[in-house]
C-alpha cells in the first residue's frame, strides 16, 4: 500500500510539465533572478530594472499540492506592489527549458543575464587572480618530458643563477 501511494503521489505531482505554457510578465509584473533565501517563504532578487527586492512565495506555491522548490540563481516573474516599491511577490517560477528559451529570445537585460550565468565560484576580475603566460619564459627547443621537444619553461632568478654557476642548492 505504501509503495503505491508514493507512485500515485509522483503522478500527482505533474513532474511531466512538458506541453506547458510559457508564461510572461506583465505590465505590473517582472522578471527577476533569485540571489538568497531568507526564510519564511521569502527570498532577495534582482529585478529587470537592477532593484534588489525582497519577494514572498506566494501560499499555492508553498502548500504541499503544489510545492515549488526555489533555489538561488533561479529565474522567477515577481509581481511588483504599488505601495511598496522595494517588494514584491512570486508568482512563477521557469525551469531550466524554459529559461533556455527565454535566453535565445534575448528578452532578459544584461544584469539578468549576468546573474543567471556567473558561477557561484566566480570572484572578482582582479589581476591578480590570473596566471598571464609570456613567451619570454618558454623556450620552445628546449626538450620537454620524455623528449618530445615540447615547450619548458626556461628557469630565471635564483636557479637559473645556481645552474650557471653549478652549485646545488641544499
Amino acid at each position: 500500500m505504501y509503495q503505491s501511494r508514493i507512485k500515485n503521489a509522483k503522478k500527482r505531482t505533474g513532474r511531466q510539465e512538458r506541453g506547458r505554457m510559457l508564461v510572461e510578465p506583465d505590465d505590473s509584473q517582472s522578471y527577476a533572478v533569485v540571489q538568497a533565501m531568507l526564510g519564511n517563504g521569502r527570498l532577495s532578487a534582482i529585478c529587470e530594472d537592477g532593484k534588489t527586492r525582497v519577494a514572498r512565495i506566494r501560499g499555492s506555491m508553498r502548500k504541499a499540492g503544489g510545492k515549488v522548490i526555489i533555489e538561488p540563481r533561479d529565474l522567477i516573474v515577481v509581481a511588483l506592489r504599488d505601495y511598496e516599491d522595494d517588494k514584491g511577490d512570486v508568482i512563477h517560477k521557469y525551469t531550466l527549458d524554459e529559461v533556455h528559451e527565454i535566453l535565445k529570445w534575448n528578452v532578459l537585460p544584461t544584469a539578468l543575464r549576468r546573474a543567471l550565468t556567473r558561477s557561484e565560484f566566480q570572484g572578482d576580475d582582479d589581476e591578480e587572480d590570473h596566471v598571464v603566460f609570456t613567451e619570454d619564459n618558454w623556450d620552445p627547443t628546449a626538450g620537454g618530458p620524455g623528449g618530445t621537444g615540447g615547450a619548458v619553461p626556461k628557469k630565471t632568478g635564483v636557479a637559473a643563477e645556481l645552474e650557471e654557476l653549478d652549485i646545488a642548492a641544499i
